[in-house]
């Protein structure tokens, strides 16, 4: 049961620092080539730059969302359910952090209200990511 808490603990450790070094110009993954066109989609899409903003926000609140269920799919389960949830724990923190930085970049076009949810939404996320690092270290 340690060895399993240290590997979910090594790769959620090992995401994290990705993240933080996350290029917007390369896609690691085809999860996030396949979330970087669900993005583009959804901005696309837009008629202007505040819709753009509430469906980069929408999605921002969908990754977190999906991040907490990993988080709690780590709490409980097997060990191979945990190795899983860790995994996809991390790819949606860093999907997350991509979608947070557009944000950042239209943060001077967003109205009190779009920056009120964006940071409500990336204090769940820091809550949550907190916790995970909590969770892990046990």
């Amino acid at each position: 049961m340690k060895k399993v808490q240290i590997i979910l603990f090594s790769v959620l450790a090992c995401s994290m620092m990705a993240c933080s070094s996350l290029s917007k110009t390369t896609a690691s993954s085809a999860s996030s080539a396949a979330t970087t066109s669900v993005t583009n989609q959804a901005v696309a899409a837009a008629s202007n730059v505040a819709t753009k903003i509430d469906n980069l926000l929408n999605l921002y609140d969908q990754y977190i969302g999906k991040y907490i269920d990993a988080y709690k799919a780590l709490r409980s389960g097997d060990p191979l359910t945990k190795i899983s949830a860790a995994t996809q724990a991390a790819q949606l923190l860093q999907d997350a952090n991509g979608v947070g930085s557009q944000l950042e970049s239209l943060k001077s076009s967003m109205s009190s209200d779009q920056v009120s949810r964006w940071t409500s939404l990336a204090q769940q996320l820091a809550k949550a990511v907190s916790d995970t690092k909590a969770e892990m270290s046990k």
